[in-house]
């Protein structure tokens, strides 16, 4: 097997958020490659296929993840490979269990699952799309690097209710009023129920798949050396009630604390996700001289030797120049918090 990939499975900012939340109530993030493939077998092998997924920890009774947003990125440049959706629902709002396979749309096979995809379903052109023009609502272009665009969950409305709605009498099913016929008045309040929540909502330590994507090498005779980092860019909330309005079921939403964890590949590490630290070249073990070695083998090569960790364009300018020696050693002597 190549000795071919680094993975980082980290939120942005670990650890509680400023504000108030409930005690306790933490969103934990893994990744992981879904067919169980620990790096690119062999030149002829050049696609791997992974889903994030979540769960609430720490809490007491049924709750659920009710928002979240994430960022990936190939730090070897846009160039060493792209990104893709994976589908990841049936048509019944299933998990799709078959061979990964891509989605080229936002709609109901888009990599984000079923019952976060309100906000997906309204921001189609850019949500999850792999390097997305700059001027795709929302997304700014990261040069030195292959990305996906920001991924943003939201659950509500009519995803939200048929997700609790198993009798689809059009009310929750957890609501005692559920198959009374009767009309719901706008601003009741229903309890999260606990089977669903654990199913599709992360609740009681539950993992469940929130997204689903591809990275495909685009020259495997030149990377040897691929950090793929995932990491949250927008806090997660979570909820324990549902409550009716003039726009139809909505959560309650709850700020939580949040943390991730990942699965160790055999050439794997956790470590410091590379764009909260920069200076931190090679991803480990902190800042020290291995990685301005590191970085200056790979300026000096312009990033083409098997040891490359990342791009050599420090400064993300789409330009491999001198700047990039001092943007780099400028960082490095200030180091990492």
């Amino acid at each position: 097997m190549r000795n071919g990939l680094k993975l980082s499975a980290l939120a942005a900012s670990a650890g509680v958020l400023a504000g108030s939340m409930a005690a306790g109530q933490t969103v934990e993030f893994r990744l992981r490659e879904m067919t169980g493939q620990s790096s690119f077998a062999s030149s002829s092998d050049v696609t791997l296929d992974f889903v994030i997924e979540a769960r609430v920890v720490g809490a007491t009774g049924p709750i659920g993840i009710a928002s979240f947003g994430l960022r990936f990125f190939s730090w070897a440049g846009e160039n060493a490979g792209t990104f893709a959706r994976l589908r990841i629902n049936n048509a019944d709002q299933s998990y799709f269990t078959g061979a990964p396979t891509t989605s080229t749309t936002g709609g109901g096979m888009a990599g984000v699952a079923y019952p976060c995809r309100s906000l997906v379903a309204q921001s189609v052109s850019n949500n999850g799309l792999s390097n997305p023009p700059v001027s795709a609502t929302g997304f700014t272009n990261t040069l030195c690097a292959g990305e996906l665009s920001g991924v943003r969950g939201l659950t509500g409305g009519t995803f939200l209710l048929n997700t609790l709605d198993k009798d689809l009498d059009g009310i929750p099913d957890s609501s005692p009023l559920n198959g009374s016929g009767q009309v719901v008045p706008d601003g009741t309040i229903v309890a999260l129920d606990s089977t669903i929540s654990d199913q599709s909502f992360g609740s009681n330590n539950n993992f469940v798949q929130l997204y689903r994507f591809r990275y495909t090498l685009a020259n495997p005779s030149v990377l040897q050396n691929l950090t793929l980092t995932a990491h949250v860019s927008e806090p997660p909330t979570v909820f324990t009630q549902v409550q009716k309005t003039a726009g139809g079921w909505q959560p309650v939403p709850i700020p939580a604390a949040f943390t991730s964890s990942s699965m160790m590949w055999t050439n794997g590490f956790l470590g410091n996700t590379i764009n909260l630290c920069p200076p931190n070249y090679n991803g480990v073990d902190g800042v020290n001289v291995i990685d301005l070695f590191d970085f200056l083998n790979a300026w000096f090569n312009d990033c083409n030797l098997s040891f490359c960790p990342r791009t050599a364009d420090y400064n993300c300018n789409g330009v491999h120049e001198v700047q990039d020696i001092f943007d780099f050693l400028n960082d490095w002597f200030v180091g990492c918090p």
